[in-house]
């Protein structure tokens, strides 16, 4: 046995003991524990409304059932509630003034155009944020918006949301290089892989592929992700070249071609080394614990450095 009985005693003493204190570190300056954000209808008192509707009644109701005399106002009971404006579409025309010289009837002058992310392209740059949150942030596909521009009367194909889409991309490429360096700057970095299905019209199945986060330090807080078919080295091999420092990964061997030129040293992930410990309680728990034990301290060390 690694620790004897006293010492993981020990052990758990202190983390309970560190526990508590946390607790009473959240009562607010009057003594009172401050409550959780709870469950319910949110309060709106401190929110300002952004239109007022007055109710009145009609003269005839003002009149008093006891003598008849008519009712004066004397205070207002009010409530508030939420309401939702849906999206507006409108058509922007751009006319252009042209200027010409009476004298010569040479020089002709016209007012440009402001800057559009698509020239001579049908979306607004309102319109192609919109796509692009909806298909990359709301992760809607695009037959899907095609459907909902329809209840706003607007017919546009999903061939053409793709197509403004990669458009998009290209416009955002020197940002996104620019994000890449910044991330390849710190001495650490974060990664892991995510699965997601990738239709083949074509073929005629959905086959699985693979986006690659790289998450940079608290001075670079940005977060680049790669593409790849499969989940093979090619993804973080190509966007880590050239990089030195700690990559913090799982065990995939996917990362070990990365670590093998010694340039990037491999940065083992806690959570899957719980994992394993956690799925052994039942077979060894003593040891299993202890070790579950240290992490959960370091998970507090952890914290309270992130909050420093």
């Amino acid at each position: 046995m690694l620790f004897s009985i006293d010492e993981l005693k020990e052990l758990a003493d202190e983390l309970r003991a560190e526990a508590e204190e946390e607790a009473a570190g959240e009562e607010d300056s009057t003594g009172k524990k401050r409550k959780g954000r709870g469950h319910g209808r949110r309060d709106l008192s401190e929110v300002e409304p952004t239109r007022v509707l007055r109710h009145e009644l009609p003269e005839d109701q003002r009149k008093c059932a006891c003598c008849g005399e008519t009712c004066t106002e004397f205070a207002v009971e009010s409530s508030k509630q939420i309401e939702i404006i849906p999206a507006c579409v409108e058509v922007i025309q751009h006319d252009r003034v042209k200027y010409a010289c009476r004298a010569c009837q040479e020089n002709i002058v016209v007012a440009p155009k402001p800057p559009q992310p698509i020239e001579k392209g049908l979306p607004g740059p309102g319109l192609c944020a919109h796509v692009t949150l909806s298909k990359s942030g709301d992760h809607t596909p695009l037959y899907r918006l095609e459907d909902i521009f329809l209840r706003t009367w607007l017919e546009i194909r999903r061939s053409t949301l793709c197509g403004w889409l990669i458009k998009l991309a290209e416009l955002a490429r020197p940002l996104a290089m620019r994000m890449k360096y910044l991330v390849l700057q710190p001495k650490v970095i974060h990664t892991d892989d995510t699965s997601i299905k990738m239709l083949e019209p074509s073929a005629g199945i959905a086959r699985e592929a693979k986006f690659w986060p790289f998450l940079g330090d608290w001075l670079h807080p940005y977060a680049v992700y790669d593409f790849t078919i499969e989940r093979k080295r090619d993804g973080p091999l190509n966007l880590l070249e050239g990089y030195q420092g700690y990559l913090q990964a799982d065990a995939h061997s996917g990362y070990d071609c990365i670590y093998a030129s010694g340039r990037v040293r491999e940065v083992a992930c806690w959570i899957h080394a719980r994992r394993y410990r956690h799925q052994a309680i039942d077979n060894d728990g003593v040891r299993a614990n202890t070790a579950l034990s240290f992490i959960a301290r370091l998970s507090q060390i952890e914290g309270q450095l992130r909050e420093a």
